[in-house]
C-alpha cells in the first residue's frame, strides 16, 4: 500500500513495465503537480516549430500540401500561383470556399449548358440505354463565337 497505508485518493500512482525493472512510484497530486509545472518552466520553447522549414507559411504550405495530396505537378503549379501573388503581378481576391463557389456558378452560367439525353443502344439482341451528357454544337459554336480570345483561332475556310 502506498505512502504508509494512506489513502489512494489524490495520489499518482505510477507503474512502469516489467521490463523497466523499476519500482512502482507513488507521489501526492500535490507533488506531482509542483513536479510537472518544474517541468515546464525549465523547458525552453523554440522560437522556430516549424524547423526545418524556413518560415511558418512554408510549413503550412506543406501541410495543407500533403492534406490535399497534390502531386509534384499540382505543388509547383500552387508555388507558382503564390510566387506571382508575392511579386505583385497577380492577386488572387477569392476570400471564402463560398466565394469560390459562386464564382464557379457565374462561369457555368456564362457557357451553353451540358444536357442529358438518353441514348438507345442494341448490344447482342438487347437495347441498352445510356444516360449521355453533351453541349449542342451550335451552343458551343456560338460560344466561342461571343469570346474574343477564342473566335480568332477558328478556321473558317473548311
Amino acid at each position: 500500500m502506498p505512502m504508509d497505508g494512506k489513502s489512494l485518493k489524490d495520489t499518482i500512482w505510477t507503474q512502469y513495465h516489467p521490463n523497466s525493472h523499476l519500482a512502482d512510484h507513488f507521489e501526492s497530486l500535490e507533488e506531482y503537480q509542483q513536479r510537472k509545472a518544474e517541468k515546464l518552466t525549465n523547458t525552453t520553447v523554440s522560437s522556430s516549430p516549424w524547423h526545418p522549414f524556413t518560415t511558418r507559411a512554408d510549413f503550412e504550405f506543406a501541410e495543407l500540401a500533403l492534406k490535399a495530396s497534390l502531386n509534384q505537378n499540382e505543388v509547383e503549379e500552387f508555388l507558382a500561383l503564390l510566387c506571382c501573388c508575392q511579386d505583385g503581378s497577380d492577386s488572387v481576391t477569392l476570400r471564402s470556399y463560398k466565394h469560390l463557389r459562386e464564382t464557379w456558378n457565374d462561369a457555368s452560367q456564362s457557357l451553353a449548358a451540358f444536357q442529358s439525353e438518353n441514348v438507345p443502344v442494341q448490344y447482342e439482341g438487347q437495347e441498352r440505354s445510356y444516360n449521355m451528357k453533351m453541349r449542342p454544337l451550335m451552343d458551343w459554336i456560338e460560344d466561342i463565337l461571343k469570346d474574343p480570345n477564342l473566335v480568332h483561332q477558328f478556321e473558317w475556310n473548311a
